[in-house]
């Protein structure tokens, strides 16, 4: 009897250890908001006529092997269960970049920006899976890791209603802790740790200078004729359109000119990630206020891409206000040709170094090199020191081809959480071209506008 009992306890005791395969590693309990809890929420009149009647309470994680996971989205009673059997989390990870380790300024900024960025990504079916009686017809699932520290996290799910994809739920989630570290951990040179004061709350980076040579190497830098549109309007479409009540001050306005000023205020974006006019977003955008001179230079990656370089200056007269911004690291192709209405389907990417978008597909955010990606666009002051873009009150550069000349390239200044366009300059890029084509001017024209590459070809000789 006493060998039974003995063995009866070694079995509990194997069990207790060693949970079951089925057992998720992890679960957060999803946190749904009310219109009284929410009251700034810019997309309630998009949303689904059923939002409030589906519902979830939990997502799960199941660990399947090295960053891949299959996330369970548990329902209500009644409701569907959304399953998404193989996604590999380490895409939503911030990264530190290989061109950086060596400046522990720079990396120290460039996963402070990376963290202190909405990245969501959309799933599409085939991608996910319904289990359970309802099987309502979800279109998409989106998954986010907003702006505000490493464990807040979003999840978004979509139906299509009268033409288009409309939420029809939206929750608000803790990610696992220690979960989140270890995914950290396994895709990065440095610890977690080294970085969790600045990644779990927010800390005043220093000002110091950037080290750009460590980033590219550049042909000489030339003037570019720039035209400022900062006196026009802004088109009121896509992310400016569901956000315009979330602007404070200037009220009821969209001509750019407007917002160049430090008294512009925006609803501010608070935990869990949502958005108040209560606490107002200060901006120092009167530093933006007079732009007078672009700059543009090229750099060869090794892969052999020629790359873009743009600087625009401001307050040229007002030393304690000179600021710089670079955007650079630009692949020309990547950039479509667009018309003025249509810019909020340009490329757009946020301040920092090697960022995804803010936006984007699974397809996109697995194919993206974070690690290794040119890309980066910083502000710096009169003496080449790092300003923070979160206190300027810009997010980063939304860029497109002019629709009838393709060498005009628009560059527009996204505000802070995308709430309005904050600056609006046609570049002409021909400066950039010698008199006989070059692979620059080749690569544009290919891209943007291939039926006029000829004619450049004749006109330059």
């Amino acid at each position: 009897m006493k060998a039974g009992l003995l063995f009866l306890l070694l079995c509990l005791w194997s069990c207790s250890s060693n949970p079951s395969s089925d057992e998720p590693d992890n679960r957060a309990e999803l946190q749904s908001l009310t219109e009284e809890e929410y009251p700034d929420n810019p997309d309630r009149s998009l949303r689904h006529p059923a939002y409030e009647g589906y519902d979830f309470h939990h997502i799960l994680f199941h660990h399947r092997d090295s960053s891949r996971f299959s996330i369970e989205l548990q329902a209500n009673a009644g409701g569907d269960t959304i399953v998404m059997p193989s996604l590999d989390l380490a895409a939503w990870m911030p990264r530190l970049q290989n061109r950086l380790l060596s400046d522990e300024y720079l990396s120290y900024i460039g996963i402070v920006n990376q963290e202190w960025n909405r990245h969501q990504v959309e799933l599409r079916p085939g991608q996910f899976e319904l289990h359970g009686s309802r099987q309502r017809p979800i279109a998409r699932v989106d998954l986010a890791r907003n702006c505000l520290n490493s464990y807040l996290w979003e999840v978004i799910v979509y139906e299509e209603v009268d033409g288009h994809e409309a939420p029809i739920h939206h929750s608000w989630f803790d990610f696992p802790n220690e979960l989140y570290q270890e995914l950290f951990n396994s895709i990065n040179p440095r610890p977690f740790e080294d970085y969790a004061s600045a990644l779990t709350d927010w800390e005043e980076p220093q000002n110091q200078a950037v080290n750009l040579d460590l980033l590219r190497t550049i042909s000489p830098t030339v003037n570019l004729p720039m035209d400022v549109q900062n006196n026009s309007t802004y088109p009121l479409k896509g992310e400016r359109k569901k956000k315009f009540s979330n602007i404070i001050y200037p009220e009821n306005s969209h001509y750019i000119k407007d917002f160049l000023t430090d008294s512009t205020r925006f609803a501010t974006f608070t935990p869990p990630g949502i958005y108040t006019r209560d606490d107002p977003r200060t901006t120092e955008l009167g530093r933006l206020a007079r732009a007078h001179q672009a700059k543009g230079s090229v750099w060869q990656q090794t892969a052999g891409d020629t790359l873009i370089e743009l600087t625009i200056e401001y307050d040229k007269d007002a030393k304690d206000r000179q600021t710089q911004w670079i955007i650079s690291g630009i692949r020309p192709g990547d950039i479509p040709r667009l018309k003025t209405d249509q810019a909020h389907h340009g490329w757009q990417r946020p301040m920092g170094f090697g960022n995804h978008s803010f936006y984007e597909t699974y397809e996109q955010a697995q194919a993206f090199p974070a690690e290794t990606e040119p890309y980066f666009s910083i502000l710096t002051d009169g003496d080449g020191r790092w300003l923070d873009s979160h206190h300027v009150g810009i997010d980063g550069p939304l860029l497109h081809w002019d629709a009838e000349q393709p060498h005009l390239l628009h560059v527009w200044v996204l505000s802070f959480e995308r709430h309005a366009l904050v600056g609006h300059y046609i570049i002409d890029t021909r400066p950039f071209l010698n008199r006989k084509p070059s692979p620059l001017e080749e690569h544009i024209c290919l891209h943007t506008a291939p039926s006029t590459f000829s004619a450049y070809r004749q006109k330059s000789g």
